[in-house]
């Protein structure tokens, strides 16, 4: 009884290493080795302008980082929002994820974009950093470094 518990056990692990090998990679699991800071001096002019002509897009974290992003022409995006409270956020971290570019060397970039609500209530763009990835046989995950 004790030899048949103890392959079927080692059969389980076997068949989960391979249906793991197998799986398709998610975007949001390729480690990023290196950004690059993103000038936000003409952005944050662009978005204070924004504020002042009370335009709706400037209230939601995710549209300013869409905004800053600019805009998508690949396959796959994916925004992922993760605030410091869930009720009444005052900070706010927005990473941007894309992939399946039709360029012969970036296949996608990773945005990561930090928001701070200002005295007056409105989002501003603290910080943003870009990364490419570049296709796989070339150099695996997201970096600044040229893709050749």
């Amino acid at each position: 009884m004790r030899k048949r518990v103890m392959v079927g056990m080692i059969i389980l692990v076997f068949s989960g290493m391979a249906v793991a090998e197998n799986r398709p990679e998610r975007i949001m699991d390729i480690p990023v080795f290196n950004t690059t800071s993103i000038d936000l001096t003409r952005f944050n002019k662009d978005l204070a302008a924004a504020v002042k002509a009370n335009e709706a897009w400037v209230s939601d974290p995710v549209s300013i980082a869409l905004w800053l992003a600019e805009e998508f022409e690949g396959k796959e995006q994916h925004i992922i929002q993760v605030n410091n409270v869930a009720d009444g956020p005052d900070k706010a971290r927005v990473i941007i994820l894309r992939d399946g570019y039709l360029d012969d060397s970036i296949r996608g970039e990773r945005f990561e974009i930090n928001l701070e609500l200002s005295k007056k209530g409105d989002w501003m763009v603290k910080d943003a950093k870009k990364a490419w990835r570049c296709w796989e046989e070339r150099r695996p995950g997201f970096t600044s470094d040229f893709c050749p």
